[in-house]
């Protein structure tokens, strides 16, 4: 129930940026719930492009400012001016994940971090013995992976989808090709790293 809370919230939000009323969202969300009944999963703002509610420019613009605003609520983006945060969004992949898939596997080499944009992980390492030992809740606005950049981007523990959520993926290699951007976020970075609370997330990912 947890998770379609959060759903509901985010998919208001996108209403908002895009200026609809409370009634076409609420006909939008029944719409959404209708076609997942049916196995047919669309996102709020396919619902309302395909019934020509708004235009596919006006929903990119909302979808930008919406993914702007979720990198500012990120620590690890924290110290970006507004303009870098743009270069960053000009990097970012959106990524669906489903209940209880495993996007992190400990002991496996990653490519990318994400930002937890909607939804909620758990962060876990797996012992000899196959038994998890729970390490983090991953909420939204928070980052997963990053640390990864600094050790070849090897993962030191697993994440799983709790509930269906929604990621921000960054490519490394994507992140170097922004000189200007990529010294602040490395700083960013390293800031949370020496702090206590972030040593933690240094063991996770």
């Amino acid at each position: 129930m947890q998770g379609h809370t959060k759903d509901s919230m985010d998919s208001r939000k996108i209403g908002e940026y895009l200026g609809c009323g409370p009634e076409v969202l609420d006909w939008a969300l029944a719409r959404q719930r209708q076609l997942a009944s049916t196995g047919v999963n669309k996102s709020l703002g396919e619902v309302l492009l395909e019934s020509q509610t708004v235009t596919l420019d006006a929903l990119l613009k909302a979808l930008h400012r919406q993914r702007l605003e979720r990198l500012s609520r990120c620590p690890v983006f924290s110290g970006l001016s507004r303009s870098e945060l743009e270069e960053v969004c000009g990097l970012i992949q959106e990524r669906s994940v489903a209940a209880g898939d495993e996007f992190i596997r400990q002991e496996e080499t990653g490519q990318s971090f994400y930002v937890l944009a909607a939804g909620q992980a758990l962060v876990f390492r797996r012992a000899a013995d196959g038994e998890e030992v729970h390490l983090a809740l991953v909420e939204p606005g928070e980052c997963i992976g990053e640390m990864g950049y600094f050790s070849d981007g090897q993962r030191s523990a697993s994440v799983r989808a709790l509930v269906d959520s929604q990621l921000l993926e960054v490519y490394y290699t994507d992140l170097n090709t922004t000189t200007r951007v990529h010294s602040r976020w490395v700083r960013s970075a390293m800031r949370r790293l020496r702090c206590e609370r972030y040593a933690a997330w240094f063991l996770c990912c």
